[in-house]
């Protein structure tokens, strides 16, 4: 053999020793040297193991077959699971913090043995640009031994440092929750690289105003059986949030709490969410269950300080919050829920009932007015009593018409009446301003009012919408920013919206590049695709539109006045929509019913918002809405008198009534003084009889007077006693034994009378239009709900209202 040859076979099998020495030192580097990690599988209850593997993936690549079908092997490193039950697995492979180098990181699943394995899957989703991020994947696996093949899908020499995590993953979605039940415990590991959930679409319990999700967590369930239900844990490091109801439509019970106490109903679902405060990258949780039957409240008073504090003044009238603590409880005597009282007399009538440690007051309240609330505890086994009343004293509004929320404000230069919704440059803010009178559903209305959405010529965001909402915040919501236009996220609202700014580039047609004008009424706007980690929702399609705000789709974001105008046919049930004259949309639904939960008296105003880009939003009413919203004014004959009657939508600020009569239709005399409600959002009635029996036609006029003295005329009204053929009158309702409710109705007009039906509250149950004839007649209404009822009927012609019991 020649000395050359001899010499190159001798570096051969040199450097051949050298790679199996690093080899067997480095490990990992094929799959007859792998890490294990593991076991998986055989557990009594779900856990995580949370295998650390700082490693460098510098071997060279073995070749070994199969090779990945998703990149091409450069460094490669080994690792071997094995499971023992049928279990949802998920792999996940993180980069660390070290890797300062962008780097394709894919992994491989295999399954066999070395040397004759098979793909399962492979994963590479993630950019090589990404620095930090984790690959991730769940597979639904048999018992067996598993491989994972980690490699560099980049021909680079910088070193690549991972951390490998195998977890059986059975309860990270709300529909695969684990039970709990009374004296478990219950043990595991969490970390948000295994847990695969993202947000379930919960809202972040136990907060007032928010739609942002919950982190991702597990999930636990109990079948409520009237125990009163104790998690206790001494792990700060997660905490609870329990729900009712059924997956995917959650309501709060308790929220984020390292332990909590809850109250469950018999036949009702509870489910736990468990979750990391966002600071820790992983933890072992461990908390106990423990149950106890409940008994009465355990102390007649919440405690204290509440909010407002007692004998406060200058409080703002909008929007306030009435916040305690709940009373100390000791095991199950726990208060579950809180009767709140609250008005402007001293022993305030009940209001409502709530679960939460506040409540806010949906209207907005009278300036410089005392107010007087108390909250009792209550439980299933009974009321507290005892209870202290509290008062405050409201300030002077900065604004007698509005409201004004986020970076809404009315010291504006542009008006008396304007609002300045958001400043020309600021970023990501949301401003909203409510009318302090809400408007009624149930009547026509036309209003028009001049919009400014800004100079930035095509470039700004994002838009002014004019909202009507029956939210539970009420006067006190405001919404998202961005894409929402402060109106996404209030519930129960119907949104009229100019949009200036395309979120998507033309990707969607909901969302389309030119100005546009659009209905919505699923509480969402279009999605803003800035915010894909946070945003709970999918894009929504408006329900109306979109169209071009302006003809020719010229955009309207530069510099000029526009005029919005409004109008609504409760007959019809239409809603137009008209921008600078022209008719944009015409909107045909039963708004009443299908966003306003029955209830025609909602809440309105408008909202803008920013984005990355801005823009200054104003608007500038053209007409205010009265006062007092009236429902109806009439006069009928009775027994030789005049019967006044006439009925509010909703009032705010309203000291009295003035009726003024005229038999020549030119002077007026003042006949009566009505004292008002003063503040409301319901139905009030209101009737007067003038005992003076003058015969033939009459003129009566009816007017307002508020706190602070000023007066508005409603409405006038004539009556001829001497022609009673306009009479309408209800002779007779009876519920037959179908359910059916049947109506004897006597006019002398045929023509459209208005059939409404309203609960106690003043929420309207049934509404339609009934085409009458001249003389007897019954009606037959399918009416299925039960309890105490006001049946309103009305047209041109006449008005009548009784009340019955089904």
């Amino acid at each position: 053999m020649k000395f050359k040859t001899f010499l190159r076979l001798y570096f051969i099998l040199v450097l051949v020793f050298v790679t199996v020495i690093l080899r067997q030192a480095l490990g990992q580097g094929t799959c007859a040297s792998p890490k294990q990690v593991g076991p998986v599988g055989g557990l009594v209850a779900p856990a995580y193991f949370d295998q650390v593997v700082n490693t460098n993936i510098n071997y060279a690549a073995t070749g070994m077959l199969p090779l990945p079908s998703c990149g091409t092997i450069y460094r490669e490193a080994w690792f071997r699971f094995t499971i023992t039950t049928n279990a949802k697995v998920v792999i996940a492979v993180k980069k660390l913090s070290s890797t300062t180098v962008p780097l394709d990181l894919a992994f491989q699943v295999l399954s066999g043995t070395c040397g004759s394995l098979s793909e399962i899957a492979c994963v590479n989703n993630l950019p090589a640009s990404m620095v930090l991020d984790t690959e991730r994947i769940t597979l639904n696996l048999t018992p067996g031994t598993y491989y994972i093949r980690e490699f560099k899908n980049t021909n680079s020499a910088t070193v690549l440092s991972a951390k490998t995590m195998i977890g059986y993953c059975e309860n990270d979605l709300c529909t695969s929750p684990t039970l709990i039940a009374c004296g478990g415990n219950y043990q595991g590991f969490i970390g948000p690289e295994i847990v695969t959930s993202t947000t379930d679409n919960q809202t972040n319990c136990g907060s007032i105003n928010t739609t942002s999700p919950v982190s991702p967590g597990l999930w636990f369930k109990y079948p409520g059986d009237s125990n009163v239900i104790s998690l206790t844990s001494t792990n700060a490091n997660y905490c609870f949030r329990v729900y009712s109801g059924t997956c995917g439509n959650f309501n709060c019970v308790s929220g984020a709490s390292q332990n909590v106490t809850f109250p469950t109903m018999t036949g009702t679902d509870y489910f736990i969410l468990l979750t990391l405060n966002n600071s820790i990258s992983s933890t072992v949780y461990d908390f106990d269950v423990s149950c106890c039957s409940p008994t009465g409240v355990s102390n007649s008073t919440i405690s204290f300080p509440p909010t407002p504090a007692n004998g406060s003044t200058g409080i703002d009238p909008c929007g306030v919050i009435l916040s305690y603590t709940a009373p100390p409880f000791t095991g199950c005597n726990m208060a579950t829920s809180y009767d709140i009282y609250f008005g402007t007399i001293s022993s305030p009538p009940f209001l409502s009932n709530t679960t939460n440690l506040f409540y806010v007051v949906p209207t907005a309240l009278a300036d410089n007015t005392t107010y007087y609330y108390k909250v009792v505890s209550r439980n299933n086994f009974g009321t507290a009593t005892g209870t202290t009343i509290y008062s405050f004293t409201t300030g002077t509004s900065a604004n007698p018409n509005y409201c004004t929320y986020g970076t809404a404000t009315s010291s504006t230069p542009y008006g008396a009446n304007c609002v300045q919704l958001t400043p020309a440059s600021t970023q990501y803010s949301a401003g909203c301003t409510w009318a302090r009178v809400p408007i009624s559903f149930s009547n026509p209305f036309d209003y028009e009012c001049d919009v400014y959405l800004g100079n930035e010529n095509g470039l700004g965001s994002d838009g002014i919408t004019l909202t009507f909402q029956n939210s539970p915040l009420g006067i006190s919501a405001c919404g998202l920013d961005g894409a929402q236009k402060g109106a996404g996220g209030i519930a129960n609202s119907l949104i009229v919206e100019i949009d200036t700014y395309d979120n998507d580039g033309g990707a969607l047609n909901d969302d389309p590049a030119y100005d546009h004008i659009a209905v919505e009424t699923d509480g969402y706007l279009v999605d803003d695709p800035t915010k894909p980690s946070t945003w709970p929702h999918l894009p929504q399609t408006p329900a109306f539109g979109p169209v071009q705000a302006l003809p020719g789709g010229a955009n309207v974001d530069d510099g000029v006045l526009r005029l919005l105008r409004v109008t609504w046919n409760p007959v019809t049930m239409n809603l137009n929509v008209y921008f600078d004259g022209n008719l944009a949309l015409t909107c045909h639904e039963d708004f009443v019913n299908t966003v306003f939960g029955g209830n025609p008296n909602v809440f309105w105003g408008f909202t803008a918002a920013t984005g990355a880009a801005t823009n200054e939003h104003y608007i500038c009413p053209v007409n205010m809405p009265l006062p007092v919203n009236l429902l109806n004014f009439s006069v009928e004959c009775y027994n030789d008198h005049r019967l006044l009657h006439w009925q509010t939508a909703s009032e705010i600020n309203n000291h009295y009534f003035t009726i003024e009569k005229t038999v020549d239709g030119i002077t007026y005399n003042p006949l009566a003084t009505i004292a008002a409600v003063g503040n409301s959002s319901g139905i009030n009635e209101y009737q007067f009889e003038d005992e003076e029996s003058t015969c033939g036609l009459a003129y009566y006029k009816l007017s307002q007077t508020d706190f602070d003295g000023k007066s508005t005329v409603l409405g006038t009204i004539q009556s001829d006693c001497n022609n009673i053929s306009e009479k309408l009158s209800i002779t007779s309702i009876r519920v037959k034994d179908d359910g059916v409710l049947e109506v004897g109705v006597s006019t002398k007009l045929e023509g459209e009378y208005l059939f409404s039906i309203f609960n106690e509250i003043g929420q309207i149950q049934f509404f339609s239009s009934v085409h009458l004839f001249a003389g007897m007649q019954i009606i037959n209404i399918p009416f299925e709900k039960n309890g105490v009822f006001l049946l309103n009927i009305k047209s041109p012609y006449g008005h009548e209202s009784r009340y019955f019991v089904k």
